[in-house]
């Protein structure tokens, strides 16, 4: 390069040139990237930079080729040393900015300087005598690079810039500009490039674009006309909006004057408005309306300066912001009118006065000259005016009456209870006679608003307009707000006077009490006491004001006790009775209730109501002794009975415990029948005993029940078992009937129930001559249940009767205490009286109720009912539906009795049998003689014109029936020694127990062996239960029966007992030996049961006492609790019973074995 081919003028080389223009040009460089980054941070620009860069670029080629022909001139002139030079230039191309290339005609590198290296990524060792457009173009766009270098060839000057896509040595490709010159040097041809990375130059562009772009959506996006116009007034530019166009198209409105657009007032006052703006300096905004289509739109402008001769206008529609400025006004009138209706109605003390200054408001708010109050009078036949405003000029209505009657406008306002708008009330014919008051004083339009209470009018509002006015719905819905509030203005003075009145009489109330009345407040000081109290205490009212409610108390005692009383005020009112007194300080006896006085939610005092009790007390303290009086007689009286109990019970234990004893041998059907009947009379005796003695515990209504289960059948037949013997003495047929729905065992008082159906069943037998007693129960299930879940039963007990019959108007006295129906059968019958009334009271606390049907000569019906609970007991054998050894036989039923006909058929039936029922003897043998095939028989033994006897023996003479098994049907006790005995295989006694009944006729029938569940339970005392449950006993009992009894049953049980005659004998017997059982009689000489029982408790500690059963006589209720308690560990009543002894016997311990 440093040969003479490669200098030009002179010695200056080719290379020295080429460095001074990339000097230059890189200089060049700096000047377009410092505009770019102007323009980039002033987008508004956009246009005037574009065309400003395209200039830049071009002046760029123009002052570098420029330069490097004047660098050369120059150098000529003043640079001879090649050497130095050469190396001054390679240092300025070594920081140049650009890629600076030199290709020769080969389109092959001869310079790359470092730039080059920087940007594309190829050494200068790899770019010398390369192919540059095969190494820097992309694939695709190679052939573009080659056309574009073929075309600088052809040419031979420099080329405008050129943007394209350069492959980097990496692979990536970015945008970059060519800008390539031509030089013949050494008659070789040359392509002088300069090459720029513009990738950052694109991003400048791409953001300028979506900077511009944005800005003109949000521009279209503004709601708002623009403009820009001058200090003339001449429209320069124009921006419409999405939603508000120019009066005139964009086009045709610039270069135009404002009243060239706008109407002349309005155009004068805009060219005002944008002078103020230039002239001040600042945002001039002023609102103005335009007729647009025939309608008036409002607008507001903005007037913006943004030059020394120029503004920017924004123009925005405010048309919808003016309608709701509108309607705010119109509400806070509306808001002012109601507050000020509240604040007077509610504050001022007269209501005329209110209702005046109201009508005033009204008359404000609707523009109106007059606005008046109308009320109605109590029959409602009359409306007068008694508040208005009226302005000056107008004359006042106050005082002013109209009658409803005959007045449409009132009658129709009364009846619909909604406003009435009259636009013309002078002719209207709603206005009726007032048309003519309307046009004396000028009023063309009037608001009637009706004033309602309790949906009830009684009153109105009037706004008069003397101009034709149409009422809006939203003036007319004021006024009745406005009304409503006078409303509750009426309703609160009514209430007012309505208090007052209750207040009035409530005084008078009170100074008319007999009783008296104080007010007392918190501190105990007296407000008000009315008359009566004055004469109770003797002070007069105004010597009591003030005073503190101690002074009237008798004592320091009295004043703490009822100081007590009264705390209790806030939890609930007190009464108690306390001595005051009087001015001359006698004693008055008061019953005070007190009842809290409330203020803010806290008592403040109390009010208090005193009777006088002086009299009472007297009274009362009279009584009181009476009452002791009358204690000491009924102790007295229990005593008595207690010790009649104690004697009555002794023989009835030997009785009872002799017969049990009897029941354990082995007896015959008759001996053992008999001996129960024995044993359940003396049970029955001893329950009517018991009756007596808990008589006044009944009217106290302390009675006590013994819950357990009770076979209902079982109870019945015993209660029938006790009184058969007596309806056979008077030929009377007994009998029952279970329905079904009865449950077979129900949980309650057997003792009682049996009491009440032996007092009903008796009176029946008692008062009957002839014909039968007929016992029926019915059940129902309740639709509750017993709180252990099991089901709960209504029975009823009809006990009929044909007895002699009760009048109706002295059936009330049955049921009461020592009465009968008259005099007269107490001395034919005999009786106390007391049975129904023990009855009645017994029925009722079983849940029931008792009542009686009669009829005179024919009978009686006594029903009752009570209510259980239902047991689990498994049914007995005999009641079960179907049994298979009766099923099918065929039974011949002869009776008189049509009751015992219908029993024995129902039983039978049943069991599946097939009878057949006769009314007689010659019935009978009439079925028997035409040739029907029976089983079995039944008889009846007391039937007119043929006994059972002779029908027996007649039936034996039938040979179809000679063999046939006969069963003997008789009342109780009734035997003979008639050979004709001999033809009955069976008896049966009545009234007729279905578990007799049924092993009769399974017994009866040819080889039938059947094991049933007995109907009774039988007393047989376990043998072996001294060997099981071995005890040491001790005996202690006076009576030598008693112990007769006792000895007998503890030695049928296998134990031996010792014997004590009372209590002393038995703690010297025990400190002799040690037993672990006392049968303790309670009643002893010497020393008493519970005597002894405390002795041993002191004696012996607890764990080796012996075990103590109480063996007692006495039955009072309450006896129980009151052996337990002294320390006995059991108890047995006498007469006692075998399995209740057993059954304490059982739980004893063998604590000293």
């Amino acid at each position: 390069m440093s040969s003479k081919k490669n200098r030009i003028w002179g010695n200056i080389p080719v290379n020295f040139y080429i460095s001074v223009g990339a000097i230059l040009a890189g200089w060049t460089f700096l000047t377009v990237f410092s505009l770019q980054r102007a323009l980039a941070d002033n987008p508004l620009n956009s246009q005037t930079a574009a065309r400003s860069l395209t200039l830049t670029h071009s002046a760029v080629w123009l002052v570098g080729v420029g330069a490097i022909l004047f660098t050369a001139y120059l150098v000529r002139n003043k640079l001879r040393a090649v050497n130095e030079s050469q190396a001054y230039l390679q240092q300025i191309m070594s920081s140049a900015q650009d890629a600076i290339v030199v290709v020769d005609e080969n389109n092959l590198v001869t310079l790359w300087n470092d730039a080059a290296e920087r940007i594309f990524g190829y050494t200068r060792q790899e770019m010398i005598g390369a192919d540059l457009l095969r190494t820097l173009a992309p694939a695709r766009h190679y052939e573009t690079y080659k056309r574009a270098y073929a075309r600088l060839r052809e040419r031979d000057k420099p080329a405008h810039p050129v943007e394209t896509l350069a492959a980097h040595k990496s692979g990536v490709e970015f945008p970059v500009e060519f800008s390539f010159s031509t030089a013949v040097i050494n008659q070789k041809w040359y392509a002088i490039g300069v090459i720029r990375d513009i990738t950052r130059q694109k991003e400048a562009e791409r953001s300028l674009q979506e900077n511009k772009q944005k800005y003109q959506i949000l521009v279209k996006a503004l709601p708002d006309l623009l403009f820009r116009i001058n200090r003339d007034g001449v429209y320069l530019d124009c921006i419409p909006s999405a939603t508000l166009s120019p009066i005139l198209p964009p086009d045709e409105l610039i270069g135009k004057q404002l009243a060239d657009v706008l109407p002349l007032d309005a155009a004068k006052k805009r060219l005002k408005q944008i002078q103020r703006a230039l002239d001040a300096g600042e945002t001039q905004i002023y609102e103005y309306q335009l007729e647009i289509d025939g309608r008036l739109v409002d607008y507001e402008a903005r007037i913006i300066p943004v030059a020394a001769e120029e503004v920017l206008t924004i123009v925005r529609d405010i048309s919808e912001r003016k309608k709701v400025e509108i309607r705010l006004q119109r509400s806070l009138r509306k808001e002012e009118l109601l507050r000020h209706t509240i604040r007077l109605t509610s504050t001022a003390e007269n209501v005329a006065d209110a209702l005046t200054e109201v009508c005033a408001r009204l008359a404000e708010f609707y523009e109106v000259p007059r606005a008046a109050f109308t009320l109605f009078n109590e029959t409602r036949t009359e409306a007068e005016v008694i508040g208005e405003y009226c302005e000056v000029g107008w004359s006042s209505s106050i005082g002013f009456k109209l009658p409803v009657t005959g007045n449409p406008s009132i009658e129709q306002l009364m009846a619909g209870k909604t406003p009435l708008a009259v636009t013309d009330a002078q002719n209207d014919p709603l206005m009726g006679p007032t048309r003519d008051i309307m046009r004396q004083q000028g009023i063309v339009s009037i608001l009637i608003l009706p004033i309602i209470i309790a949906d009830e009018v009684v009153g109105s509002i009037g706004i008069d307009s003397p101009e034709p006015r149409l009422f809006t719905e939203r003036e007319i819905e004021v006024g009745q707000q406005v009304a409503a509030q006078i409303s509750q203005v009426l309703q609160r003075k009514q209430a007012r006077q309505a208090l007052q009145a209750q207040r009035d009489f409530a005084l008078q109330v009170m100074e008319a009490m007999g009783q008296g009345l104080a007010v007392v407040e918190a501190d105990g000081s007296f407000t008000y006491t009315n008359p009566a109290f004055s004469d109770m205490i003797g002070y007069d009212a105004a010597e009591l004001l003030g005073k503190n409610w101690q002074i009237l108390m008798f004592s320091e005692t009295d004043y703490q006790a009822a100081l007590t009383e009264l705390e209790q005020l806030g939890k609930r009112p007190v009464s108690f009775e306390t001595r005051l007194k009087r001015a001359n300080n006698d004693e008055v006896w008061t019953l005070v209730t007190a009842v809290p006085r409330y203020q803010g939610g806290k008592i403040n005092g109390l009010i208090a109501v005193m009777t006088d009790m002086t009299a009472r007390k007297s009274i009362e303290r009279a009584q009181e002794q009476a009452r002791d009086e009358a204690l000491q007689a009924s102790r007295l009286k229990s005593e008595f009975l207690a010790n009649m109990s104690h004697e009555i019970r002794t023989p009835l234990n030997g009785i009872i415990g002799m017969t049990s004893l009897l029941l354990d041998t082995n007896l015959t059907n008759d001996q053992q029948e008999y001996a129960e009947t024995i044993r359940s009379s003396g049970d029955l005796l001893l329950a009517l005993i018991n009756d007596i003695l808990d008589f006044s515990k009944i009217e106290a209504g302390k009675l006590e029940f013994e819950y357990q289960p009770v076979d209902i059948r079982l109870c019945v037949e015993e209660a029938l078992d006790a009184l058969a013997p007596k309806a056979a003495e008077k030929g009377l047929e007994i009998a029952y009937l279970i329905e079904d729905g009865v449950p077979s065992t129900i949980i309650s008082d057997v003792t009682r129930l049996r009491q009440i159906l032996v007092n009903l069943i008796g009176n029946g037998v008692k008062f009957t001559q002839q014909g039968e007693v007929f016992v029926k129960i019915n059940g129902r299930r309740l639709p509750d249940q017993a709180p252990s879940g099991k089901p709960r039963f209504e029975m009823q007990f009809a006990v009929h009767d044909t007895g002699v019959g009760i009048p109706e108007d002295r059936r009330n006295r049955l049921f009461h205490s020592f009465s009968q129906a008259d005099a007269s059968t107490t001395r034919k019958f005999g009786g106390t009286g007391l049975g129904l009334a023990i009855s009645k009271r017994l029925v009722e606390l079983m849940d029931g109720k008792i009542w009686v049907e009669s009829e005179v000569g024919v009978g009686s019906v006594f029903y009752f009912t009570i209510q259980a609970e239902a047991a689990n007991n498994q049914r007995h054998v005999y009641l079960s539906g179907g049994q298979p050894q009766l099923a099918g036989k065929r039974l011949l039923i002869v009776d008189d009795n049509q009751t015992n006909r219908y029993i024995l058929t129902r039983q039978t039936q049943s069991w599946r049998m097939r009878p057949v029922t006769a009314a007689s003897g010659a019935e009978a043998l009439d079925i028997l003689r035409q040739g029907s095939h029976f089983d079995l028989a039944i008889l009846d033994m007391q039937m007119p014109e043929m006994d059972g006897l002779q029908l027996a023996a007649a039936i034996r003479q039938l040979p179809a029936a000679a063999s046939l098994p006969l069963v003997r049907l008789s009342s109780i006790g009734e035997r003979n020694n008639d050979p004709r005995e001999a033809y009955f295989g069976a008896h049966l006694t009545k009234p007729v127990k279905p578990s007799q009944l049924y092993n009769t006729l399974i017994g009866l029938l040819p080889k039938v062996t059947v094991t049933t569940q007995p109907h009774r339970p039988v007393n047989k005392i376990d043998a072996g239960l001294g060997q099981t449950h071995p005890l040491r006993i001790l005996l202690a009992e006076d009576n030598v029966v008693n112990q007769k009894v006792a000895l007998r049953i503890l030695e049928r049980m296998g134990y031996r007992a010792d014997l004590a005659a009372n209590g002393r004998e038995a703690l010297e017997a025990l400190r002799r030996q040690p037993y672990d059982v006392i049968l303790m009689d309670v009643q002893m000489p010497e020393m008493d049961g519970v005597e002894a029982t405390r002795r041993i408790i002191e004696e012996w500690p607890e764990g080796k006492r012996p075990y103590i059963i109480a063996m007692t006589a006495h039955a009072l209720t309450g006896d129980r609790e009151q052996y337990l308690n002294a320390g006995m560990d059991d108890y047995v009543s006498k007469p006692v019973r075998i399995e209740e002894l057993a059954a304490a016997l059982r739980k004893s311990p063998a604590r000293q074995r």
